[in-house]
Formats: structure tokens, sequence, C-alpha cells
């Protein structure tokens, strides 16, 4: 993990996104779209045949959920493919682990599969997400 913080990250390439504190709970980026919305990127960096899996806080806590690929082996520049959590939770499967009780993750999606249903334009889906908010100036008046 030396390379870590080496690595190309969300936010070089999209650097209007915002960097949530380390081991932040359910997501690491927000990312703001064209409603005013700050939505909610987990970035999953995974070596090939690595399953994209993720934990209970990120599958309600997030919104996209973005793989970072390495572009070629040891390469600390990566190819990013990025899905609506929504679409995830569908597509997902139980983690495999489960049953032999580990908790840490609760669903997983093959590299592959994932990368058939994603896009690697983070904006083609950032301005289609819809979360349900609270407008809070309306509590104002």
């Amino acid at each position: 993990m030396e390379n870590y913080y080496k690595r190309e990250r969300l936010g070089e390439i999209y650097p209007e996104a915002r960097k949530m504190r380390d081991n932040n709970k359910g997501y690491d980026w927000l990312v703001p779209n064209k409603k005013g919305m700050l939505l909610r990127d987990e970035e999953k960096f995974r070596s090939p045949g690595v399953k994209v899996d993720i934990t209970k806080a990120q599958v309600y806590g997030s919104d996209i959920i973005t793989l970072c690929k390495p572009d070629t082996k040891g390469s600390l520049k990566f190819n990013m493919y990025h899905m609506a959590t929504e679409k995830y939770r569908e597509i997902a499967k139980p983690h495999s682990a489960l049953k032999s009780g580990y908790t840490d993750k609760v669903l997983e999606v093959s590299q592959k599969k994932f990368m058939e249903n994603a896009t690697t334009d983070l904006n083609v889906i950032l301005h289609d997400i819809e979360r349900q908010c609270i407008d809070l100036m309306e509590f104002a008046n």
C-alpha cells in the first residue's frame, strides 16, 4: 500500500469532486451535479479479477460506485468505471463469504459484469441520479 496516495484519483479527473476524510463510512467523494446536489461516490481500487464488493454502509450510503482498475499491471494510472449504486444493487448478489460468517462486505459483482453495466464517463450518470432530499428552506418561513 505504499503507493496508495500516488495513484490517480477521481478528483484528478473530476476536479469539482471533494475528497472526504480517510475512513469515511459509505463514500469517499462528494461530486456536485447540475441540479446542485452533492452525490456520494465510493471509490473502489481493485486488481484485475478481484470482485467489486461493498459494505453495509455503502449499500445505501453512496449514490455512485467507481471501480478503479490499473491500466496495466503495476501501473499507477487507472481506468475508471462508474455505476449508480441503485444499478449495482440490482445486479449484485450476496457476498460469497456471508455463509461463513464474514459480515464486512454484503454485496459483490464480478469486474466483468460491473464494467459491462458501467460507464467510463461519470457525467453520463451524474446528472440523472435523484436522491430523496428535503429542502430545509421550506421550514425557514
